[in-house]
């Protein structure tokens, strides 16, 4: 698991969150194909300890399983006082140090990073 820690205020004058970024390597499936405005080979997550699901770039979408449309949006409220709408939530398969890795996390469009769960790795 490759690992770039740092500190990361998610806005000004908020609590300043612990957070890291890892690299996932994407595992290829039977729809796995050149994707372009997304990394295919590796996947960058933020390790949030403030965030309480999984949250993946729609991009990464067509990679995922198990896909559903959720039947009522889910707002994640974010350390700025905006928040993130998600109306489907998936599967993705993933690999470090060559361990399987399966997340189960919610699909939201426009969302800049790709944040993983401490809550829910923990």
């Amino acid at each position: 698991m490759q690992r770039n820690q740092q500190q990361a205020s998610l806005a000004e004058g908020s609590l300043a969150f612990l957070a890291a970024t890892v690299g996932l390597s994407l595992v290829k499936n039977d729809v796995f194909e050149q994707c372009n405005s997304c990394d295919v080979n590796e996947i960058e997550w933020i390790i949030d300890s403030g965030c309480t699901e999984h949250i993946i770039q729609d991009c990464y979408e067509k990679h995922m399983t198990h896909v559903q449309t959720l039947d009522n949006v889910v707002k994640t409220h974010i350390a700025n006082g905006d928040f993130l709408i998600a109306s489907k939530r998936g599967t993705i398969q993933m690999k470090s140090e060559g361990n399987n890795i399966t997340l189960e996390a919610l699909i939201v469009k426009n969302v800049k990073f790709n944040l993983l769960s401490v809550k829910k790795i923990v």
